[in-house]
């Protein structure tokens, strides 16, 4: 493999935001100890993304290759997962559509992957850009849109938050390569199309901790996350909090597994049965408000929280007690990266 990065961007109707994306992209300082190259995947878009990012770079002249490529399977694991092959560079950078990287990001995501050979997956600080004034409520949620810090520690959050945000992830290729060889399937499909369900980012880093990888946080690499006035609004973070909500069955096996390997019993019926007493213990002055507006009132998020994990097991049914032996019995845990080691 090259040394240096393969950046990806999964697009999905992205024409109004990709070219301020590719020109943070051409903007990326490298020096002689590595290159870049740069892969769009179009994910099932119905505009001219593919050709606008094919006119934009041309007319950029950027300095790295690129290269477009189209994946037909809906949702974003799919999406990168193609990126990921399509590779040809010793690391990985998942850059979303909506993501301006600053441009010292290369450099410093490759001093600090070749600083520590543990470190499976990194990312760092996002600041929120906007067309609109933020909203008053923005701060206290904004986690949710990948902005901000990622965690109070920084270096090594393996143990503590255990993943970073998929927006300017950095992964080790032979770490994730491995883990598909290995017979590694994301549970989760991530976003596709319009819905918002997510945790893919969340996924791959759970699989790489199990397989022994470390998960690193550093606040000196910076990126925008431009937020579109539509996802500023209320009604968007409620729906958000809905898809956060439905991941966490899929996610549960991992974290379970990672805390430890003992055998234990999980009932969908007995799951469902004490999130739908959970709702109701909500009580009828909240659940009152959840049916209003509430701007900035948390426990409406819980409630929308509850009630996505609820659909999501209700759906699942007995798949999601067979998970649970699915990742702790996995082939790839634990075993690859004594693989690489050892070659």
């Amino acid at each position: 493999m090259k040394k240096g990065f393969s950046i990806i961007v999964c697009c999905y109707n992205s024409s109004d935001v990709i070219e301020g994306t590719l020109r943070s992209l051409c903007h990326l300082k490298t020096d002689n100890r590595f290159g870049l190259e740069l892969l769009i995947v179009d994910n099932c878009s119905r505009d001219k993304t593919s050709e606008i990012a094919q006119n934009f770079l041309t007319k950029a002249k950027c300095e790295f290759p690129f290269k477009i490529v189209s994946e037909n399977k809906p949702g974003l694991s799919n999406a990168r997962k193609r990126g990921i092959d399509e590779a040809d560079c010793e690391y990985l950078i998942f850059c979303d559509d909506d993501n301006r990287l600053h441009p010292d990001y290369a450099l410093k995501s490759f001093e600090l992957m070749e600083s520590n050979a543990d470190i499976g997956a990194a990312s760092g600080f996002g600041y929120a850009v906007s067309e609109i004034p933020l909203p008053d409520w923005f701060a206290s949620f904004s986690k949710s849109y990948s902005v901000g810090a990622q965690s109070e520690t920084i270096g090594d959050i393996t143990n503590k938050e255990g993943y970073v945000w998929g927006a300017g992830m950095i992964l080790r290729k032979d770490a994730v390569d491995g883990l598909y060889k290995s017979g590694f399937n994301s549970l989760l499909s991530d976003r596709k199309k319009d819905t918002l369900s997510s945790g893919g980012d969340v996924e791959l880093c759970y699989a790489l901790r199990l397989c022994g990888y470390k998960i690193h946080y550093s606040p000196e690499l910076k990126f925008d996350h431009f937020l579109k006035k539509e996802r500023l609004s209320w009604k968007h973070l409620r729906r958000l909090y809905r898809g956060f909500g439905m991941q966490k069955p899929l996610l549960e096996p991992y974290t379970e597994a990672y805390r430890n390997d003992t055998v234990s019993k999980h009932s969908w019926k007995k799951e469902a049965t004490v999130l739908t007493k959970r709702i109701r213990g909500y009580g009828f002055r909240k659940l009152q408000d959840f049916a209003g507006r509430s701007e900035g009132n948390y426990e409406v998020l819980r409630i929308e929280k509850t009630i996505g994990r609820l659909q999501q097991i209700v759906k699942m049914k007995k798949e999601y007690e067979k998970n649970f032996d699915l990742i702790r019995n996995a082939e790839w845990r634990g075993s690859y990266k004594n693989e690489i080691r050892h070659r």
